[in-house]
């Protein structure tokens, strides 16, 4: 059988496969060759496709893990298949229909397993992130609730101190022989982050903002790196918020919220501010 495969999905299949490979960072060839690696034993779709105007035309080539292994022409007639295109469409339209959260588990796999492996085993690790090998104690891996991605809460030795790295942005993962110790203070740390988790880890950090009625509305209707909501009284939110996501999150509102604590906070919006005041005057 010809490495090259060619099937049509309809539009929105065709338009998540395009998001999951930028959310991923993967090229869509990556991606599907994954795809067909980890679910083409496991077909739960049956799809009654019918070639329309609208639907897209999917072009990719097997990659060499997926030809030297495989007799794909023996394993298509065994599956009940009449044709490649309809067998690789059924694979697609498997993972598609996945949750986001399945769907990330299918794309790294192998990456979710040596990380799990290296928490139960305490052993350090190193990683390849953002261009450059870090070395690092592997703690805790988690979805956040806002985005459904994973991301690994570890030990950075270059930054000295607990980092978070989302898991589609580990290239490679070797897991060293050299063991950690995972001291008592950040046991209890990371139960607190396990408890309240967001990628900027924040557990601890206490935000208080005021918040106009429109505010309120905003809020409510942002939940992109929207900060860990504590407690409300009235119009004053209580947050579990670090300084670098105040200041992505809550600058976008103007003047319907104010900063209230902590003052390290306040100084640096007012400075801000106070730039850009000088901008336009």
């Amino acid at each position: 059988m010809e490495n090259k495969i060619k099937v049509y999905v309809e539009e929105h299949i065709y338009e998540q496969l395009e998001k999951d490979s930028i959310d991923f960072d993967l090229k869509k060839n990556t991606l599907l060759n994954r795809i067909i690696k980890e679910l083409w034993d496991k077909i739960t779709i049956k799809s009654t496709f019918s070639k329309t105007n609208d639907n897209k035309s999917l072009v990719f080539n097997l990659n060499k893990e997926n030809t030297i292994f495989s007799d794909w022409t023996n394993i298509i007639k065994i599956q009940n298949y009449e044709t490649k295109a309809d067998f690789f469409r059924d694979i697609i339209y498997t993972y598609i229909f996945m949750s986001p959260k399945m769907r990330a588990e299918v794309i790294f796999r192998e990456n979710k397993n040596t990380i799990e492996f290296a928490i139960k085993n305490k052993q350090i690790c190193k990683v390849w992130f953002n261009n450059e090998v870090r070395t690092i104690e592997p703690y805790l891996l988690e979805i956040n609730p806002d985005d459904k991605f994973y991301y690994l809460v570890a030990y950075d030795y270059k930054a000295k101190d607990l980092r978070c790295f989302k898991l589609y942005g580990i290239k490679d993962i070797k897991i060293t022989e050299e063991k950690f110790e995972f001291f008592k203070e950040y046991r209890e740390k990371i139960e607190g982050i396990r408890k309240n988790f967001d990628p900027f880890l924040s557990y601890g950090h206490i935000l208080k903002v005021r918040f106009t009625e429109k505010g309120i509305d905003k809020f409510e209707k942002s939940p992109h790196n929207r900060p860990k909501l504590i407690e409300k009284n009235g119009n004053i939110y209580t947050f579990y918020c670090k300084e670098f996501n105040a200041l992505i999150y809550f600058p976008p509102f103007f003047d319907e919220v104010e900063i209230l604590e902590p003052l390290e906070l306040r100084e640096i919006l007012f400075n801000k501010l106070e730039k850009i005041f000088k901008f336009y005057s």
